[in-house]
């Protein structure tokens, strides 16, 4: 019995330790421990602010040449009235505990406003925003030819995925959020939300996203109906490395795609960095999150779509983008994709890794998790960016978020810059 109880105590006494060392990974820069303690001791401002020093990240460099922006101050102490209550810009700030907020409009900053520690300088993670950087590449990717058709198959550009469920699927439905696989965000892992379980494997224990997304099978078939799947934007992260790697050797990182296809030609002046798993050389970047920037290269994306993909100084220049893939992010591409009071996501459709809005007229979105927000208003010819930590403050719903984008710039239009 002494023999048996020593034994256990071995056993167990080496698990608590295999444990400790895989929690704490005093031979690594990123570990759990890390992670939860800076999350702690931080609010989601400065979680966000920091999370590419926290997790292990890839460097995208600024332009040689950034773009020059003027300034055209207005005035936006707008007032709204919303269930019952007169309210304004500030009250709706403090509500979505926004850190940065920034109009464009006519190529010039109209209003810049920072709050809860941040500054011009801060790299905010703007969580799934990045989804509406990945597939601005993809477009460009089309224009160029290295992806013949958005009806391709998946594996056509990426082997990693030939014979699974995201291989046999298409392009087009997998921009469009309407893949069919198995992956809802109200589906669980046991008792755990299955995107929670994702994002502990891919941040705590640095599973790579190409390998999570591989694993997956299909609910239902695809094209039928529009579920938000953050797995599906990956997966064109993958097939974008497939489709540009010959050009660049035999491989190539999403990081130094948006580097070459977005940052360089369009000017962004500020370097970001974008998260990757497991760490190392081989690490794979989240194509679907975890990207930190500065709120006007933020702004910026938007900005590229007012311009119809034209890269910055290049007068009388060529988009980057066709004709179709510039209305094809700007409106729905399928009835279920529709906004709609009833809708699956009530008020918001979608489009191609966009989001629409409620009574669209020009308008739609690049949004990420806690308020992070691209506005485009094609007709206003005008961008509002968005850095928050709302899980703190409340938020707003939807259609109060619609209200007041458009009260400020109903407001900025009425005084021509």
């Amino acid at each position: 019995m002494k023999k048996g109880l020593k034994i256990g105590f071995a056993v167990f006494a080496g698990l608590l330790l295999a444990l400790a060392l895989w929690f704490f990974r005093p031979w690594s820069d990123y570990s759990p421990y890390k992670i939860v303690a800076f999350q702690s001791t931080h609010n989601d401002g400065q979680w966000f602010a920091n999370f590419h020093k926290v997790l292990p990240s890839r460097r995208i460099a600024p332009s040689d040449s950034p773009r020059q922006w003027p300034r055209a101050p207005q005035d936006l102490n707008i007032t709204y009235q919303w269930e019952g209550e007169q309210k304004t810009l500030g009250d709706y700030m403090a509500q979505t505990g926004v850190t940065g907020f920034m109009v464009l409009q006519n190529g010039a900053i109209a209003y810049e406003h920072y709050a809860n520690g941040s500054t011009s300088e801060t790299r905010n993670m703007v969580w799934s925003v990045a989804k509406s950087y990945t597939v601005s590449i993809l477009g460009m990717a089309l224009k160029e030819g290295v992806i013949k058709s958005l009806d391709d198959t998946v594996e056509t550009y990426a082997p990693r995925f030939k014979g699974t469920a995201y291989g046999e699927t298409s392009i087009r439905h997998i921009a469009m959020m309407s893949s069919g696989i198995n992956f809802g965000p109200n589906d669980k892992w046991g008792p755990i939300s299955l995107w929670a379980k994702t994002y502990f494997d891919l941040a705590m224990r640095q599973f790579d996203m190409d390998d999570v997304a591989a694993d997956m099978n299909r609910l239902t078939p695809p094209g039928i109906e529009f579920r938000y799947r953050f797995p599906d934007t990956h997966v064109i992260s993958v097939v974008l490395r497939g489709a540009y790697a010959n050009s660049y050797g035999g491989k190539v990182s999403l990081a130094q795609l948006v580097e070459d296809k977005l940052w360089k030609p369009f000017g962004f002046g500020g370097e970001a960095f974008w998260v990757i798993s497991p760490a190392g050389e081989e690490g794979t970047s989240w194509g679907h999150a975890g990207v930190s920037m500065r709120l006007l290269e933020l702004a910026q994306l938007g900005q590229i779509y007012l311009e119809n993909g034209v890269p910055y100084g290049e007068a009388n220049g060529v988009s980057r983008f066709t004709e179709e893939w510039l209305d094809g992010v700007s409106k729905p591409n399928a009835p279920f994709q529709e906004p709609a009071p009833d809708s699956y996501y009530p008020n918001q459709g979608y489009s191609r890794q966009f989001w629409i809005p409620q009574d669209y007229d020009g308008e739609f979105m690049a949004l990420g998790g806690f308020d992070q927000v691209v506005w485009i208003d094609l007709k206003r010819n005008a961008v509002i960016a968005q850095t928050a930590a709302g899980s703190r403050h409340g938020g707003v719903s939807p259609l109060e978020q619609f209200k007041v984008f458009r009260a400020i710039l109903t407001k900025s239009s009425a005084a021509p810059l």
